[in-house]
C-alpha cells in the first residue's frame, strides 16, 4: 500500500512536497507517482523523490494494442522503472488484449474497468469475496 501523489501536485509546490515526503518516508510511508505519462512528466521526480511505485497513466495504456509508439513508451517506462527498483502499475486497463499486452511488457499489476469499476469502501469486501 502506498500514498499516491499525482504529477500535477508535484508541480504546484515541489519543495514542500519533497520535504513532506522525506518526513513521511522516515515513518515508513511508501509513495506512488500517479498518472505518470501525462503532461507534466519529469524523470527528475523519480530520482529526487522517494517513490516506490510508478503508475502509468491510462492515456498511455489506452492505445497500447494499436499504437507501436505507445507500446514503446510503456516498454521504456517499465525498463526504466525496473532499473530504479519501482513497482509498475498500468492504469486504465479495460480489455483482455490490453491486459495481455501490459503483462507481456512487464508491468507488475494493472487496474481498470477490466477488473472492476470504482467501488465505495463498503462494497470492496463483497467484491473480493
Amino acid at each position: 500500500m502506498a500514498l499516491e501523489i499525482t504529477e500535477s501536485t508535484l508541480v504546484e509546490d515541489f519543495a514542500a512536497t519533497e520535504h513532506i515526503m522525506a518526513a513521511l518516508g522516515r515513518f515508513g510511508v511508501r509513495f506512488a507517482i500517479d498518472d505518470f505519462g501525462t503532461g507534466f512528466s519529469s524523470l527528475g521526480y523519480l530520482t529526487r523523490l522517494p517513490f516506490h511505485v510508478l503508475e502509468i497513466d491510462r492515456s498511455v495504456v489506452a492505445s497500447i494494442c494499436d499504437d507501436t509508439r505507445q507500446r514503446s513508451i510503456v516498454r521504456a517506462l517499465v525498463e526504466m522503472a525496473g532499473a530504479l527498483e519501482l513497482y509498475v502499475i498500468a492504469e486504465g486497463v479495460e480489455t483482455e488484449a490490453q491486459e495481455a499486452e501490459v503483462r507481456r511488457l512487464g508491468c507488475h499489476a494493472a487496474q481498470g474497468f477490466r477488473y472492476s469499476p470504482p467501488l465505495p469502501a463498503d462494497r470492496v469486501a463483497t467484491w473480493l469475496a
